[in-house]
């Protein structure tokens, strides 16, 4: 504060002063004098002005307030006055304690109008109702608030301080608008100005806070329109796994099938009797038609190899077994009846027909056929291992089996190898288990025509087994498609 903010001018001077308010709770900032004074012993006060420049509250008993604001600002203003009337405690404190004159100087005070400065009354009651809170002042509220506080603190001020020579203030009666200033008391919304930073900063603020709620419904339907995204894949790729799954286990129905069409062929070689033969060509024929309504890329193969042309080449052959079969001689085996024909070979054709289909490389489904004929074939050297073992050891009577009084005794295990020997090994075997079983067949058949006198016979198969376990093995270790290029 300096001449120039108060309005000195002459030979009067004023060093600059800087002010500040007292703010919310100590408003008048005697609170801080007095604790000033009490802390420290160099303190000491001649004379104290207070300025109170808290505009009056007009009684509003008619207004209603009906919205929030006005509410809130009502309220504030009350809350206020009620502080500034705890706050005049401080003065009788201050000048008890500290032993100091206060001048408080209230814009509020009413002046008489006895001298030609002092403004008329109505002017009074309006300036004293001027809002000095956030706002902007009009030439006039600047002119009445300067000339009343003027006046006002010539009256408050002491007599023994006053000079013969004071300067009029010179704000004029004239500069000051009454009308105006009747419009002072009013809460302004008025709060942007294009020439304050703040207000711009403020505007920013307020567009940011605006922008924000929009920005997050944005989100939330891009948030809502990815997860719809995320749940359509995923139910795509559900169904497409479903699919797949649904595709693999009708593919590894086809190559059960045909594993259990091939044994079932097989089991013609070891029927005992025309009524066994009968009821294994029916199941047979029930599961080849089964294999055959079903519809798949493999449809016209399996019905080239498993239809009515096959059932025709093979009816003679049939037709012959039959005949046998119903002969005197019903208690032979079939294998007996068979050993004169070539149907034993066309099942083994036909299993080393159906295995390289499926995994040819031109097959679309080639290395999904090919691992479950890898399955197939580690399941059928394991039980083509167990029926050999039990053959030696019957032979041999080791592993605490008696040994055979005939090979009669071994007739279950034997028919259940030549099923292997003659049908679906011929899925999944290699070159070196087909000369392996070869050999064992060939000691097996040694000691079945040279029995009881097999002397050297039981070493012969145990030597057969050892290597057909040995070549079973190592193809274990080996990808069909490998064997099969052997």
């Amino acid at each position: 504060m300096n001449e120039k903010t108060l309005g000195i001018s002459g030979s009067a001077t004023c060093e600059e002063q800087y002010l500040t308010d007292g703010g919310v709770f100590d408003n008048l900032g005697l609170r801080k004098l007095l604790w000033l004074y009490n802390k420290s012993d160099d303190v000491d006060f001649d004379l104290v002005v207070a300025s109170r420049a808290e505009r009056d509250n007009p009684e509003d008993h008619g207004n209603p307030y009906p919205f929030v604001w006005q509410r809130a600002s009502r309220s504030t203003d009350l809350m206020m006055q009620r502080i500034s009337w705890f706050e005049r405690d401080s003065i009788t404190r201050l000048e008890r304690e500290a032993h100091c004159e206060v001048v408080l100087c209230d814009l509020t005070k009413k002046l008489n109008q006895s001298s030609p400065v002092v403004l008329p009354e109505n002017v009074q009651s309006k300036v004293q109702t001027i809002r000095t809170d956030l706002d902007t002042f009009s030439d006039s509220e600047v002119s009445g608030l300067i000339r009343h506080a003027h006046c006002v603190l010539d009256s408050e001020w002491p007599a023994a301080l006053r000079s013969s020579d004071r300067d009029e203030p010179e704000r004029s009666v004239e500069s000051i608008n009454a009308s105006e200033l009747a419009r002072s008391h009013r809460t302004k919304l008025g709060l942007f100005s294009h020439r304050d930073w703040t207000s711009w900063a403020a505007l920013a603020l307020l567009l940011v806070y605006l922008a924000i709620p929009g920005a997050i419904v944005l989100w939330q339907k891009q948030q809502i329109q990815i997860a719809e995204d995320n749940a359509e894949l995923i139910k795509r790729e559900q169904q497409r796994l479903e699919e797949e799954r649904v595709v693999a286990a009708k593919r590894r129905a086809r190559v059960e099938s045909s594993v259990r069409l091939i044994e079932d062929l097989s089991s013609f070689i070891v029927s005992d009797s025309r009524q066994q033969y009968h009821i294994a060509l029916s199941k047979w024929k029930a599961e080849r038609d089964a294999l055959l309504a079903e519809s798949h890329p493999d449809s016209a193969f399996f019905n080239a190899v498993f239809g009515d042309g096959f059932l025709g080449e093979s009816q003679e052959e049939f037709e012959a077994i039959e005949k046998k079969l119903s002969t005197s001689q019903s208690n032979r085996s079939v294998v007996e009846v068979l050993r004169g024909t070539a149907f034993s070979g066309r099942v083994l054709t036909l299993a080393h027909k159906i295995r390289n289909r499926l995994i040819d490389e031109n097959n679309p489904e080639a290395d999904e056929y090919q691992i479950l004929l890898q399955e197939v074939r580690q399941r059928l050297y394991e039980d083509n291992r167990k029926v050999v073992k039990e053959i030696v050891d019957w032979a041999s009577g080791e592993g605490g089996i008696p040994e055979a009084t005939a090979p009669a005794d071994v007739k279950v295990s034997r028919g259940r190898l030549r099923v292997l020997y003659w049908g679906v090994l011929g899925l999944v075997e290699g070159r070196d288990v087909t000369n392996e079983m070869i050999d064992f067949e060939n000691q097996m058949r040694l000691w079945e025509e040279n029995y009881p006198d097999v002397e050297g016979r039981i070493v012969g198969m145990k030597t057969a087994q050892e290597e057909l376990e040995k070549a079973m093995q190592m193809e274990l270790e080996k990808d069909i498609t490998v064997l099969i290029s052997l």
